[in-house]
């Protein structure tokens, strides 16, 4: 993700999707992959999300960059839970807590007037 990003930035978005793709398949050639552990799928998939996102400089710039650092930050520091695919990384509180806020948001008035 970080070479991928620094390419992007430089507008090298061909050589970012490369590094990405590069990345994806040599994850998915692990014995990681093949055995199906659920945090090496996350990461594929999450790199699979960005490249869906790096389409040219607009969309890079738009919500790949964000993406790609979101999620460069969560699997560099600590574990990021904000995104679909990092489900996984959660711990039990923070499952709870999410499901609770997303009922919660759920059955939640609306304030707009």
């Amino acid at each position: 993700l970080k070479l991928a990003r620094r390419a992007a930035d430089r507008g090298q978005i061909a050589e970012a999707r490369r590094l990405l793709s590069e990345a994806a398949g040599a994850l998915g050639a692990s014995s990681l992959a093949v055995s199906g552990d659920e945090v090496t799928l996350a990461l594929i998939a999450d790199i699979n999300d960005c490249m869906r996102d790096l389409q040219d400089t607009t969309s890079y710039e738009k919500l790949a960059s964000k993406k790609m650092a979101g999620l460069w930050q969560g699997h560099t520091k600590q574990r990021c839970t904000n995104m679909e695919t990092t489900e996984v990384y959660a711990n039990p509180t923070v499952k709870y807590n999410k499901a609770v806020f997303a009922q919660h948001t759920k059955s939640a008035p609306s304030q707009e007037p």
